[in-house]
């Protein structure tokens, strides 16, 4: 799958779990746990909640979420729990 199709893949995934009123932070941790780097999973987060392109990028580097590969497992939940705090997945 290429990197496009998988980032396609994981937005309709997130709009999927958010429309059966799964938990951002879930969604977040499901993505993140499964492959994808931790800005990958925040991004699908946002685009699927409606942010705009360039706001979820600007927000990712606000963030400072680097495309540095997998999150470790212990760390998931606490970098949802944080991210979530920041507002990064504000609508």
């Amino acid at each position: 799958m290429t990197p496009r199709a998988l980032g396609d893949a994981s937005v309709a995934f997130a709009r999927r779990e958010l429309a059966r009123g799964s938990d951002v932070r879930d969604v977040f941790a499901w993505l993140a746990g499964n492959g994808r780097s931790a800005r990958a999973a925040a991004r699908a987060v946002c685009l699927a909640l409606g942010v705009e392109q360039a706001e979820a990028e600007r927000r990712l580097a606000a963030a400072g979420l680097r495309d540095e590969g997998a999150v470790e497992a212990d760390m998931i939940e606490d970098l949802a729990d944080l991210l979530a705090a920041s507002g990064l997945f504000a609508r």
